[in-house]
C-alpha cells in the first residue's frame, strides 16, 4: 500500500530509519504479513504474536530484539526475534531466535538493511532457512556458510492402514494390515510402557519446577552449542502461549528430575497426528527416553493419531532409541541456520552439525516445518483418550 502525500514540512518521504519493534507497531506488520503471504498466514502470526513478543520486555541486548524499518515514518519492514540464552562450548552467550523477515511489497530493497542491521547488532543467531534465504544470509553476513544443522523429520506411523486406503488398498487387505500394527503395538507396548520397571515415573504437570534448571544445564552440557533450558525460558515456551501442550515429567524413585517431555495433538495434511515437541533426559538416557517415547505413543493412540512426527535435534541416544520403536528418518533436510559475531562463530566447527542440539521446539521450527497455521488447530488440546474427530 503506498504512501499517502505529507504535508509541507513533513519529514522525507524516502528516509529510511531502523528501530526496535513496538507494540504499536502489530497492526501494521499484521496487515502486510497478509498483504506478503496471506489471510490464513496471517491469522497465524495473530494468534502468536503475543507469545513470540512476551520476552521483549527483559534485560536483553538490542541487538537480539525484534526491528522494524520505517520509510518517512511509516513501518515498512519487520526482523522478527526472540531473545534467548545459548550455552556455547560451555559458556552461557546472549542471542536470539530469529524469525521471519519481511518487507511491504511497495518498499523491495529496504529488506537487506534489516538483515545487515541483525548481523551487525546481534552476537548469536538462529533460525530456519530455505535455500534463497540461506544464500541471501551468506551473502549479506560474509560468510560461506551459516547451515549449522540439516535437520530432518522423523516419523512413526500409527495407523499404516489408512494411509494405504488412500492410495487405493481395498478395504479388507486394510483391515487385516491395521491388525496387524495393532498387534505389534501391543507387543511393544507390554515391554515398554510401565516405566516403573526401570523405577522411572511420569507425572503430568501445569508449570516447570524449580528444580528444571539443574536439569536443563546438565543436559545442555552433553552438547556442545544449545539453547540453554531453564524454568523461565521453558514456561514461556511451553505453558505461557496459546498452544495446548501436554507436559510430563520423569521422575527415578529418589524423585529426582530425570527428563521430560512435551507434545500436542495437530493436524498434519489434514490427518490427526501427535507433535512430539520436545524430549529431554539426563544422567541412564537410553531408559528415560524409552519411558518417554512409550508415553507419547500410548497417548497418541488413546486420541485416534495416525502418526507421531519431530524433528530430529541431534541426540544420537534419542535417534537410536526412536529407530527402535519404529521412527524412520524422511529425506528432505531441513536447514537451520546459525550465525555468531567474532573468531567464535568464524571457527570452522562453527558449522559442524554434529556439535548442535536443535529441536522442534526451538524457535519456530514447531509451526514453520509442520505448516502448522491456526486451520491446522495449533491451539489445540485434546484431551488424554478422547478421540479427535475433526
Amino acid at each position: 500500500m503506498g504512501s499517502a502525500p505529507r504535508p509541507a514540512g513533513a519529514g522525507r518521504a524516502d528516509t529510511v530509519g531502523i528501530r526496535a519493534y513496538r507494540p504499536a507497531d502489530r497492526a501494521r506488520v499484521l496487515a502486510m504479513i497478509g498483504r506478503v503471504w496471506d489471510e490464513e498466514r496471517r491469522r497465524s502470526h495473530d494468534l502468536l504474536w503475543d507469545w513470540k513478543h512476551g520476552r521483549d520486555t527483559g534485560p536483553w541486548d538490542p541487538g537480539h530484539l525484534s526491528r522494524v524499518i520505517e520509510r518517512g515514518g511509516e513501518v515498512v519492514g519487520y526482523a522478527g526475534a526472540i531473545p534467548v540464552r545459548f550455552l556455547i562450548d560451555g559458556a552461557v552467550v546472549e542471542g536470539a531466535f530469529c524469525l521471519d523477515t519481511l518487507v511491504d511489497p511497495d518498499a523491495r530493497g529496504v529488506g537487506v538493511r534489516l538483515l545487515r542491521d541483525q548481523f551487525a547488532r546481534g552476537t548469536l543467531l538462529l533460525g530456519a532457512g530455505n535455500p534463497r534465504s540461506r544464500a541471501l544470509y551468506e551473502r549479506v553476513s560474509g560468510r560461506p556458510r551459516l547451515v549449522v544443522r540439516a535437520a530432518r523429520k522423523m516419523a512413526l506411523v500409527l495407523d499404516a492402514a489408512a494411509i494405504l486406503e488412500r492410495r487405493g488398498l481395498p478395504a479388507p487387505l486394510a483391515a487385516a494390515v491395521r491388525l496387524a500394527q495393532r498387534g505389534v503395538q501391543a507387543v511393544r507396548g507390554r515391554r515398554d510402557r510401565d516405566p516403573a520397571a526401570a523405577g522411572l515415573v511420569l507425572e503430568p504437570v501445569d508449570r516447570f519446577p524449580a528444580g528444571i534448571d539443574l536439569l536443563g544445564l546438565e543436559f545442555a552440557r552433553g552438547f556442545r552449542r544449545s539453547v540453554l533450558r531453564d524454568r523461565q525460558y521453558l514456561d514461556w515456551r511451553f505453558v505461557d502461549g496459546p498452544v495446548g501442550y501436554r507436559i510430563r515429567l520423569l521422575r527415578d524413585a529418589g524423585r529426582r528430575l530425570r527428563g521430560y517431555v512435551v507434545h500436542r495433538p495437530a493436524r498434519i495434511n489434514g490427518r490427526p497426528a501427535v507433535l512430539l515437541v520436545e524430549v529431554v533426559a539426563v544422567g541412564e538416557r537410553a531408559p528415560a527416553y524409552r519411558a518417554l517415547l512409550a508415553h507419547v505413543e500410548e497417548e497418541a493412540l488413546a486420541c485416534g493419531a495416525g502418526e507421531i512426527q519431530t524433528l530430529d535435534p541431534g541426540c544420537p541416544v534419542l535417534a537410536a532409541e526412536m529407530r527402535r520403536r519404529g521412527f524412520f528418518r524422511r529425506r528432505e533436510p531441513h536447514c537451520i541456520l546459525g550465525y555468531q559475531a567474532g573468531p567464535a562463530g568464524e571457527a570452522a566447527d562453527f558449522t559442524d552439525g554434529g556439535a548442535w542440539y536443535v529441536g522442534l521446539g526451538d524457535a519456530d521450527f514447531e509451526f514453520i516445518f509442520f505448516n502448522q497455521g491456526t486451520s491446522s488447530r495449533i491451539a489445540a488440546g485434546v484431551p488424554a483418550g478422547v478421540r479427535d474427530t475433526s
